[in-house]
């Protein structure tokens, strides 16, 4: 983990100089581009699949930063480990994600560093779970993944904007869960069972991988 955490850092450190470089060459921005303090659109990727997004340049300390929020909520179903075959689990996924950017600029586009808190709010769907006497149950569980999320994007101006976003989060990603799984035909027989995580997108050994491409509208 501290392995990936310096190479991390070392690739953020390596896009914040290429971005003050980049804003040394442009010290006319803010004279020759109107800023555009919000912006609505979407993102699609991993881990949100397809996620709406608000962003809101704050219009003052130079139109650094940028507050924003990312919502999405979508369906899958993964190909879990073992025996349990692939349209036997299925995963429902609430993600939110808060945080703020800061531009290098000084128009609220171009490059920036981002730090945000993300939740992924999942249930998981269990089918055709093999139980004792030969029995075949199901079951559902709850859990919620919380990471904190480092990226480093690049936003284009105009009305009509591109972005692309690129990043880890960490945070205490289990790799087991534990559930109660219930007789299909006699609901009054129950076992505990304990299941591999299922592979959701983007989701790795305690961190999540966060790559996504965005576009909108800027007003």
């Amino acid at each position: 983990m501290n392995k990936k955490f310096a190479l991390l850092f070392s690739l953020f450190f390596s896009f914040s100089l290429m971005a003050q470089e980049i804003e040394s060459e442009s010290k006319s921005d803010t004279l020759s581009y109107k800023v555009k303090h919000i912006s609505l659109g979407a993102k699609l990727g991993i881990p949100n699949i397809a996620a709406g997004n608000l962003e809101v340049i704050i219009p003052v300390l130079n139109n650094h930063f940028a507050p924003f929020i990312d919502y999405s909520k979508f369906k899958v179903s993964p190909k879990q480990k073992g025996y349990i075959k692939e349209d036997d689990t299925e995963v429902s996924v609430n993600y939110f994600e808060y945080g703020i950017n800061y531009y290098f600029r000084k128009n609220g586009k171009g490059a920036y560093l981002s730090i945000g808190m993300a939740t992924l709010d999942t249930e998981l769907e269990f089918k055709n779970l093999s139980l004792n006497e030969l029995r075949t149950g199901s079951g559902k569980t709850n859990i919620n993944l919380n990471t904190t999320n480092l990226k480093f994007g690049i936003k284009s101006a105009g009305k009509v904007y591109f972005r692309f976003e690129l990043g880890y989060g960490f945070g205490d990603i289990p790799s087991q869960i534990t559930f109660t799984a219930v007789d299909d035909i006699d609901p009054s027989y129950s076992e505990q069972k304990t299941e591999e995580l299922p592979n959701i997108p983007g989701v790795a050994d305690n961190a999540i991988i966060v790559a996504n491409i965005g576009f909108g509208i800027s007003f």
